[in-house]
Parts: structure tokens; sequence; C-alpha cells
């Protein structure tokens, strides 16, 4: 979704999610050695996967149910200001620019189902590439982590609220060199950590919805 924000310089023409997610997938495996996953649930069906951000990337077919991309063209805004009071400052023209891509992208009809996106990990990852999460979402907690190779203690969650709350993790420094690794210059891998950290905010919004704590 970094690329696919900054313009696609792994995406052909009108190219859907799964198409494009192949080629950024293949180059981060074959060019870079990274290894590919992703996630799947109990729950996941012929057209979802069970992972959120792949489910929810938009669903043109209904406007009244979730989307990301549709969250970014309404309150990329909101997405700014919040990088704004973790002391990332987005100027003007790359805000409008992330926002005017994730309304082309709709337009464009890019997001396919969860499932196709799923298929397209496992292909490329292996058979280890997909972990199968049980029981029901209810993430309501995102922690923003800004020191390289750190996590989130999910064990810790558990022992302490069992499995009734989950909670999101983003780490600011890995997902800044994992944007650098698909970038052709300086400027587009500031632009696609930029594209990327609107991606994973808007993607916790709508899936932990209005409630959801940020620290």
């Amino acid at each position: 979704m970094a690329d696919a924000l900054t313009g696609g310089s792994y995406r052909k023409v009108g190219e859907q999610a799964p198409g494009h997610a192949r080629r950024v997938f293949t180059a981060l495996r074959d060019v870079h050695g990274r290894s590919i996953g992703g996630h799947t649930d109990s729950n996941a069906n012929d057209l979802n996967c069970g992972c959120g951000a792949e489910d929810k990337l938009d669903n043109l077919a209904d406007p009244q149910l979730p989307s990301i991309l549709g969250y970014l063209e309404r309150r990329g805004g909101d997405v700014r200001d919040l990088l704004g009071q973790l002391g990332i400052d987005v100027d003007e023209d790359l805000h409008m620019s992330i926002i005017a891509n994730a309304r082309q992208l709709r337009v464009e009809q890019y997001a396919a189902s969860g499932a196709a996106i799923s298929k397209v990990i496992s292909e490329v990852g292996g058979d280890i590439a997909l972990e199968t999460v049980y029981d029901a979402h209810n993430e309501v907690f995102l922690k923003i982590i800004k020191e390289p190779r750190k996590g989130l203690n999910r064990q810790k969650l558990v022992e302490k609220f069992g499995t009734t709350i989950q909670a999101f993790a983003l780490n600011l420094p890995e997902l800044q060199a994992g944007t650098a690794l698909i970038a052709v210059d300086a400027s587009d891998a500031h632009a696609k950590f930029i594209a990327a950290l609107y991606y994973n905010l808007a993607t916790a919004a709508v899936l932990a919805g209005p409630s959801l704590i940020i620290a």
C-alpha cells in the first residue's frame, strides 16, 4: 500500500491489489531476501481471509461497509493531525498526493477480496507464510513503537486480559526500513514511509473504531 499510495512504481496501470502485491512481495523476497507473511483466521470464507487490513481495504459495492481507502479519502486530515502529534510533520503536497491516490485507487477498483490477496502471500511466502488467528477480533489499542526491533508483548496482554482484548503494534523504524527497500530514491523512500503510516493508522481506526486508544 505504501507503493500504491505513492504512484505505484511496482504497479501496472489499472492493476488490482493481488497482482501488484505479487510484484512487490517477489521483489522483497528475491532482491532483498525478506520473508513474506500475513495472517488468516478461523472465520475466513471464500471472499474474506480474516485479516481486516486486506478484507476492508475497500468496499465500493456497499458504501455502508468499512473501507480503509474510504477513511483516507474522508478523514486523511485527521491522520495527518495525529502524525503531527507524534512529531511527524507531513507537508501539504505529500498529504494531498496520498489522499488523491487513495481516491484514484477507489475509482480504479484497486481492492480485491482479502482471500485473493492472502493467496498471493501464501504463494510467494510459502506454506509457513500465513498464521491462523482464532477467536473473535476485538482490537482496542494501538501501540506506537519508536525503537528498532521492539515489539508488543502479546503474552502479557493475554495474561492480564485473556483473549477478549487485542492490540495493534506499529514499529516506526522497522516500517521506515521496510518501505525504503521498495523506493527508487530518498525522496520516494520518505513518501512511501509517510504513505505507509497513513495506511496503518487508517487501518487501525477502521478496525477498532472511534474508541481506539493510541499510545
